[in-house]
């Protein structure tokens, strides 16, 4: 290493260096005086901001001026997924986050030596890339395709995990040092501006009883409750990586791989471009709340991916089925009416909504709403039977707004209104349900009024 060298030449005498370690000695401090002066420097400039983003930019816009650069930028790895992306970059040319010529993300199978490197801690340091050609094709045609022809990048480890990477240094080729500083800086400001976004994202949780807890609203649009934050699909853009999430939470006996996630979700056959849209949906949907928790709630499994053990996860999907399930056993009207109740509130529109006509979740679906339609008319009936006519018209509106097209709801409805000695709002209602209903099950709806009710409807 050159310090290395310049401490053994100082060890001389000075009356006895040589022209060429004179020059070393000289070049050296040039360096010295040039690297303390840019840390100074940037450190002084980013005393004037504390938008992490601000402070990544003129970090790299640092690096370019330092190396000579053209491009300068934090590139993020994920290991688990097998996929890293450009974070935050700047071009010398074309400015900050200009486009680039990376893809939205790149699969780190062709990146190998980088992968030993970033488990090391080592950095990357490649002054002449057309050396690689033989050894490393796939490598030296990334590296074509980013028009990098020489590179320094130094690794940060654990949440997250990557690189901060020099495009075609022209001067401090070797040297990683400055980067090292750098990379310090490009993990704090990431970890910043994620602590920021899921600040704003954090919305009232529902009760968590452990920090291993979670909580999945399926029903509606989908939402994951923890101790440590709260998502959900308005604050949280990647919808495919919602949808891998809702596939594994209905199937949770089994890990799913990337040809079954592809072909179900995407309707693709099983390929690496496929495998690689996959990748990049888990990617997206981690990004958004891996800086407040230890463990992902999807995790890779041999060749695809399942639900992380160490969670303890309830689903909204759960409990409506099992208090259904055990108001049936219920002997005491009350009870049951408490279960049925709980089961009424936790619907709150179709399954995993944004889902909605994918051929994977049809029968699903179909089931669920069948079982709501069963909740709402055992709801219905049973607060009929102990005389609780608000309770009837209460419930049943609210149930219009998710399922208008319940016949049994539109019954108990009108029922209600009668026994509370209102057939004015009766007769209403009744119209309604005729706005609603097809013509066959307001037929059927008015026969039932008539069994119990004759000459009510004329």
């Amino acid at each position: 290493m050159l310090l290395d060298l310049i401490l053994q030449v100082l060890e001389k005498d000075w009356n006895q260096l040589s022209p060429e370690e004179i020059a070393l000695i000289k070049d050296y401090i040039r360096y010295s005086a040039k690297f303390e002066k840019t840390i100074t420097e940037l450190e002084r400039g980013l005393h004037s901001t504390d938008d992490p983003k601000r402070i990544a930019m003129q970090t790299m816009i640092t690096a370019c001026e330092f190396y000579d650069a053209d491009w300068c930028g934090i590139l993020l790895v994920d290991l688990d997924i097998g996929i890293w992306i450009p974070y935050w970059w700047y071009d010398v040319k074309e400015g900050e986050m200009a486009d680039t010529l990376f893809y939205d993300f790149e699969v780190s199978e062709e990146y190998e030596r980088w992968v030993t490197a970033l488990k090391a801690g080592d950095p990357i340091i490649i002054d002449d890339v057309d050396g690689l050609k033989e050894n490393y094709p796939a490598e030296y045609e990334n590296y074509t395709r980013l028009e990098a022809s020489s590179i320094i990048g130094v690794p940060f480890w654990k949440r997250p995990s990557g690189y901060i990477v020099v495009r075609n240094p022209k001067r401090n080729k070797l040297d990683s040092n400055m980067l090292r500083i750098m990379a310090y800086v490009a993990v704090s400001t990431v970890n910043e501006s994620r602590m920021m976004e899921n600040f704003h994202m954090t919305e009232r949780s529902p009760e968590i009883q452990k920090e291993n807890d979670l909580y999945i609203n399926l029903f509606g649009r989908m939402e994951v409750h923890s101790a440590k934050f709260d998502i959900d699909e308005t604050r949280v853009n990647s919808p495919m990586g919602w949808h891998i999430l809702a596939y594994l939470l209905l199937h949770p006996t089994r890990n799913a791989g990337y040809g079954e996630l592809a072909e179900k979700l995407w309707d693709e056959p099983p390929t690496q471009a496929s495998a690689n849209k996959v990748r990049g949906a888990i990617y997206r949907f981690r990004r958004n709340y891996e800086s407040l928790t230890q463990d992902y709630i999807t995790i890779s499994e041999g060749s695809g991916y399942g639900l992380n053990q160490k969670y303890n996860i309830t689903t909204d999907a759960d409990l409506f089925e099992k208090y259904w399930l055990q108001s049936q056993d219920m002997t005491s009207k009350m009870d049951k009416i408490e279960l049925l109740k709980k089961a009424f509130g936790l619907y709150r529109g179709r399954l995993c909504e944004s889902c909605d006509g994918a051929t994977w979740l049809l029968q699903e679906a179909y089931r669920y709403e069948a079982m709501y339609s069963n909740v709402v008319n055992a709801l219905l009936s049973t607060l009929f039977e102990i005389r609780d006519y608000s309770c009837v018209r209460d419930y049943a509106t609210k149930s219009f707004l998710i399922d208008p097209n319940n016949t049994y709801a539109h019954y108990w409805l009108v029922m209600a209104l009668i026994k509370n000695r209102n057939k004015k709002l009766a007769r209403e209602a009744v119209e309604n349900a005729k706005g609603m209903l097809s013509e066959e099950d307001f037929a059927d709806m008015i026969t039932m009024l008539n069994k119990l009710e004759p000459g009510f409807i004329k």
